[in-house]
């Protein structure tokens, strides 16, 4: 049997986004909870890949975060100076 981890997802309004092992995600709400207080903002989040997205959160986003068991990526560290996998981290925002 191999070696498994927790993978969270965020799923931004029609868009889903699998986070990097390193994301806090009690930090990441009460960022995204700050950011739509002060009015909208964007907030930086670690992605698969050890890239960074940059999402603009407001009062029309819609948020669901999730996680599920994934079989072990050891690439997944979360150093942005080292990315994997290749294309950009692509999001797609319903009007």
């Amino acid at each position: 049997m191999s070696e498994t981890m927790e993978r969270a997802c965020a799923e931004i309004n029609d868009s889903t986004l699998a986070l990097a092992q390193s994301e806090n995600i009690t930090e990441l709400k009460r960022s995204i909870v700050r950011a739509v207080v002060d009015g909208g903002g964007f907030v930086d989040i670690m992605v698969v890949g050890n890239r960074v997205a940059s999402v603009l959160f407001t009062v029309h986003t819609a948020v669901v975060i999730t996680t599920a068991t994934v079989e072990f990526d050891a690439r997944d560290d979360g150093d942005s100076d080292a990315p994997f996998g290749s294309g950009a981290v692509s999001v797609h925002y319903a009007a």
